[in-house]
């Protein structure tokens, strides 16, 4: 019987075990946040394509990729509050030009797309402010609208582009 007795730990192995300990922490890191993202887009049924092209918008439009979680519940409870008969969520809607009927209709991904279309042609800083923390909640604090538009175009969303609105 030959006893296989492994090499001591010397300083030269160290560095090559290290990166091969980071490089399988990231991975992981890779994968978990690959099935957080598609548990986002599930739960509030978009495409995890456009749940990932809505993420990096939000980054190259001055938000965090987590936003678009918050924001996507925040619309869900604010779609059916209007539904439900709540005026002050009907008026917010409608002072972005979307009718009570686009949201009873407009899946929630199309209805986020409408409002954040609409969020970037509102002038007024206050009144955007107060529409967009109304309908997507303050985790939205700071998000450029326009540049989201632009980015979530360019990024491109291939289960279905911008929603113009009109």
């Amino acid at each position: 019987v030959h006893w296989c007795v492994p090499e001591p730990m010397t300083a030269k192995r160290l560095p090559s075990m290290l990166v091969v300990a980071l490089a399988t922490a990231a991975v992981g890191k890779a994968f978990q946040y690959a099935d957080q993202i598609e548990d986002t887009a599930k739960a509030f049924d978009v495409a995890t394509s456009s749940m990932m092209a809505m993420q990096a918008a939000f980054v190259a439009s001055g938000g965090d990729a987590e936003n678009a979680g918050g924001a996507l519940q925040k619309l869900a409870i604010a779609q059916q509050g209007a539904i439900d008969g709540s005026d002050e969520l009907r008026e917010a809607f409608t002072k972005l030009g979307i009718s009570g009927r686009d949201v009873e209709q407009l899946q929630l991904g199309e209805l986020f797309k409408r409002v954040a279309t609409e969020l970037a042609k509102v002038e007024d800083a206050t009144q955007r402010t107060a529409l967009q923390t109304q309908l997507l909640g303050k985790a939205v604090k700071g998000t450029n609208w326009k540049d989201f538009v632009s980015n979530y175009k360019e990024l491109g969303d291939p289960a279905s582009r911008i929603v113009t609105g009109k």
